[in-house]
């Protein structure tokens, strides 16, 4: 399993200088490839907000704290909806309006956390390349420390 996020930069951005705080308010992508197929999980812009949910959600998890939560998009009508049950976790992207599931996916719990994790932590290092500032960003702090919070975890150091 890999996940892909992918930014997009608005078009009248392309060539400034963009700060951290750019980088976490532009459209996301976040696509999931596994088994040969990718699967777009969200789409939404001030992805910052999204990953935290994401991250915080599944700290939640391995600290008992709750089995499932939902993470709204903004910009878009999809909500995701992630539960855990005998080391799975269920993923589910769904319609806010109707309730319409329009993706289902199933994932051991620490694969689809590594993988996860993994991708984020290319993402903040993106982000602190072009940004040396990039720690001055509450955004940018909270969603490092998370990371490396669900990384312990993972690891089985906490």
């Amino acid at each position: 399993m890999k996940f892909d996020f992918d930014i997009e930069i608005y078009e009248d951005m392309i060539g400034l200088d963009l700060t951290a705080r750019d980088y976490l308010d532009f459209r996301m992508n976040i696509h999931i490839t596994d088994k040969g197929e990718r699967f777009e999980l969200c789409t939404s812009t001030f992805n910052s907000a999204i990953l935290l949910g994401i991250l915080e959600g599944l700290i939640d998890i391995y600290e008992g704290k709750g089995n499932s939560f939902t993470v709204e998009m903004f910009e878009s009508n999809y909500e995701v909806h992630f539960s855990y049950d005998s080391h799975y976790l269920k993923v589910q992207r769904y319609e806010a309006s109707d309730g319409e599931i329009e993706i289902q996916l199933s994932y051991r719990l620490d694969d689809f956390v590594e993988a996860f994790v993994k991708e984020s932590k290319k993402f903040v290092q993106y982000i602190l390349k072009m940004d040396e500032y990039a720690y001055d960003f509450e955004y940018y702090k909270l969603l490092n420390d998370d990371i490396n919070v669900l990384n312990n975890h993972l690891k089985n150091l906490i």
